[in-house]
């Protein structure tokens, strides 16, 4: 919005619902509250639930073919607030709120917006239930990005029991690993099953530890790593050393039997080039990434 509006652009934000023939409220043209969708159309009232949930009440459509019309008032899901001018704030789902283990009700959305503020931060899941405090996996936006730094601006903006207390380090979530919806929505549940109930499977872990490493990598230029370097200089590894043993005990560990063997052959022989030595000798995961091109390497750190 911001960006929108320093380029002179008309930009509006409203919200609407399906149940509701779509359009609820919009700001109009004197409103300048970015946090804000506006005010109500007048053939909508909405009223804040003592939980915080919106309810509606006006004109409902009559529901999908086949199906009953829903009930009136409407009860949203939606968490959010009105303020003193009557405009309407959301803050976030009922169902994704979290309660902390001091009985703070927050909306991971509200944190997460905060944390996606900060450069250094391309994405963001917020989760603590039964926590005393948030916590958060987030993900680098480039290979150099200060996420320590990044958090404690974020908390500065953020009341005492709503600041991040722990974070991790994620791999990007997208719609291919069935972390986000097709439309940029987080798939929370998918996410939590990736990272949090369990520990984390082999290749999961190896995406989030190379994730500075292949952000770094897709930097380089095609004719640079066909001409096998990684930095543009002299060949020699982008890799941490700390993290090129962390990931080459992982690529030990975890390719070295059956249909992993096969596959880091296919990605050798897709970088144009035969290897004799056997797959289940240790290969450093910087070798690989300079004897194949970007795409091979994108598919070892995707898991294929």
């Amino acid at each position: 919005m911001d960006r929108a509006r320093r380029l002179g652009l008309p930009v509006r934000q409203g919200y609407g619902l399906t149940e509701c023939a779509s359009v609820v409220s919009l700001q109009d043209a004197g409103d300048d509250d970015p946090s804000s969708v506006g005010r109500c159309l007048p053939h909508m009232v909405a009223r804040i639930a003592d939980d915080g949930e919106i309810i509606l009440d006006g004109p409902i459509c009559l529901g999908a073919v086949g199906g009953e019309a829903p009930a009136s008032p409407l009860h949203t899901g939606d968490i959010g607030s009105v303020d003193s001018e009557g405009r309407l704030h959301i803050e976030g789902r009922k169902s994704n709120l979290i309660i902390t283990s001091f009985g703070r009700n927050i909306s991971p959305e509200w944190v997460e917006a905060a944390l996606i503020e900060q450069p250094e931060i391309t994405q963001a899941m917020v989760y603590g239930d039964g926590l005393p405090a948030p916590a958060a996996l987030l993900v680098p936006s480039h290979p150099d990005a200060d996420l320590a730094a990044a958090v404690a601006k974020a908390n500065d903006k953020l009341p005492a029991y709503a600041r991040i207390g722990a974070w991790r380090e994620a791999a990007h979530f997208t719609p291919v690993n069935g972390l986000l919806t097709g439309n940029g929505r987080l798939r929370r549940d998918a996410i939590r099953s990736a990272y949090l109930d369990r520990p984390p499977l082999f290749f999961t872990e190896l995406e989030a530890r190379t994730v500075r490493e292949r952000l770094r990598f897709l930097m380089v230029s095609q004719s640079q790593a066909r001409a096998g370097t990684r930095d543009g200089s002299d060949g020699r590894s982008c890799l941490r050393p700390d993290r090129e043993r962390q990931c080459d005990g992982l690529l030990r560990h975890g390719l070295c039997a059956g249909k992993r063997q096969r596959r880091l052959r296919d990605a050798r022989r897709f970088g144009g080039r035969q290897e004799s030595r056997p797959p289940t000798a240790g290969v450093h995961l910087s070798d690989l990434a300079r004897r194949t091109r970007p795409g091979a390497y994108g598919l070892l750190c995707q898991g294929w």
